[in-house]
């Protein structure tokens, strides 16, 4: 196998990762979002360099991160939606890893797709993160195509 093709196969592999990570976060943050009354602030997706050489990235990862603000009035306390996103995520056969959730963050991992979400310091409101960590050797060339940001990706 050629590098151009194998290049081409992990760009097509980084689509699919991508799309995963959507698929797995997304009904998790829409089901969360009703279910405090809240309202998706915004999501972003972000190409994640991973591996670089001289010249800059080769290759790259794939991440959404986002906000969901809470119901002014609504009595939700940001621990309470952070419980509650942790049973949404385990309704969604996601594994909760309780070495790393706590009262105002849950770290869950289904597959490749690791999702967190946690308190926003100061503010009613929640932050999450969608991520799947493997890293696509892209090669230079093309990894120039995947600098930058993912715009709304769950919007």
């Amino acid at each position: 196998m050629s590098r151009a093709s194998r290049q081409a196969d992990a760009e097509q592999e980084l689509a699919r990762a991508r799309a995963g990570v959507i698929e797995a976060t997304g009904p998790v943050v829409a089901d969360l979002v009703q279910q405090v009354s809240g309202t998706l602030r915004f999501s972003q997706g972000r190409y994640n360099p991973c591996a670089n050489d001289l010249g800059g990235p080769t290759a790259y990862s794939w991440s959404v991160r986002g906000r969901v603000d809470l119901a002014d009035g609504a009595g939700v306390d940001p621990e309470a939606a952070v419980a509650r996103a942790a049973e949404l995520l385990a309704g969604h056969g996601f594994t909760i890893d309780a070495d790393q959730t706590m009262a105002q963050r849950v770290v869950a991992t289904r597959g490749p797709v690791r999702v967190m979400v946690e308190c926003l310091s100061g503010a009613a409101a929640l932050v999450f993160t969608g991520s799947d960590d493997t890293c696509f050797e892209l090669g230079r060339e093309r990894a120039r195509a995947y600098a930058g940001a993912d715009p709304d990706p769950l919007g």
